[in-house]
């Protein structure tokens, strides 16, 4: 699997500027979905950070099929 892709907030005033985000990987047999934190929550452009991070690309296999659920309330 790819490696990580640390970005390097040191040059940014804490909470004062947006980050980008990287351009999107590739990795073969597999479909980028996104990016993610340490704690499995997205990763957004649209938010000020306040401290160094390390953010995840998020894969989803190509050849996984689909599953869907009906739940259904009485």
């Amino acid at each position: 699997m790819p490696a990580t892709q640390p970005i390097d907030f040191s040059a940014f005033t804490p909470g004062s500027r947006k980050p980008s985000k990287p351009q999107n990987p590739t990795y073969e047999g597999h479909v980028f979905d996104k990016w993610t934190l340490d704690n499995g929550e997205e990763f957004l452009s649209t938010v000020g950070y306040f401290e160094d991070m390390t953010i995840y690309a998020r894969w989803i296999d190509e050849n996984a099929q689909a599953t869907a659920y009906t739940v259904y309330f009485d």
